[in-house]
């Protein structure tokens, strides 16, 4: 399914992040290593100019990585149109073992993303950058995730086959029966209850987090 335009404005994102993201992840590197803001030796200074370039880089990279979110749904519905049994997204993405992965890493992705564009508006706020180990911290834990993220998209789009045949939603979200599979089936409600509203919780916490920060000048 490499020739679909859908498939291909996917592949062309991912190519882009990556050759982004590799080329930020040299900056913060050296910036764990080497950045010490009171310092003004030329690697000190070279290091400042640097961290504005590959920030924005990775601002871009992160923004085209949310935005791949919209356009992976919007490819899975589209592939439905050759997918046989598929009448929507949903199953075209229970096509294959990695399509609902992948439609979960990025959405559990969104959150950690904003995270570091966040951290980096945070930071950027502050003549001083306190922010700038972190966040490039943050960004070389994130790569493992990134590089995932893309990995079960691009494997999804592989192992899509237009002779699969795949399962309606009105199968996948009705009641486990004669042998039908169900979405849910294996969830416990109390999980998934805990789930939401944790998820909830944390949102809350955030944005009262990220509002004292504004009240305290940071």
């Amino acid at each position: 399914m490499f020739l679909n335009a859908w498939s291909i404005a996917l592949s062309l994102i991912s190519l882009l992040v990556l050759f982004l993201i590799l080329m930020a992840a040299r900056t913060g590197y050296r910036v764990l290593r080497y950045w010490n803001p009171d310092s003004d030796k030329a690697l000190q200074i070279g290091l400042e100019s640097e961290t504005w370039l590959a920030s924005t880089l990775v601002a871009y990279a992160l923004g085209f990585q949310i935005v791949s979110l919209v356009v992976f749904v919007l490819a899975a519905d589209d592939f439905c149109k050759v997918i046989a049994g598929a009448m929507c997204a949903t199953g075209s993405l229970l096509a294959n073992p990695f399509g609902m992965p992948a439609l979960l890493v990025k959405i559990l992705g969104l959150f950690l993303y904003s995270f570091w564009l966040v951290l980096h508006r945070l930071d950027t706020r502050c003549e001083d950058y306190p922010l700038v180990r972190l966040k490039y911290g943050y960004l070389l834990v994130l790569m493992p995730w990134l590089v995932t993220d893309i990995g079960l998209q691009t494997t999804y789009i592989a192992n899509l086959k237009p002779d699969i045949i795949t399962s309606c939603c009105a199968v996948v979200f009705s009641g486990a029966g004669q042998g039908a599979t169900n979405l849910m089936t294996g969830l416990a409600e109390p999980l998934m209850l805990t789930l939401f509203y944790g998820s909830v919780v944390v949102l809350v916490g955030l944005g009262l987090l990220f509002r004292r920060w504004r009240q305290s000048g940071l």
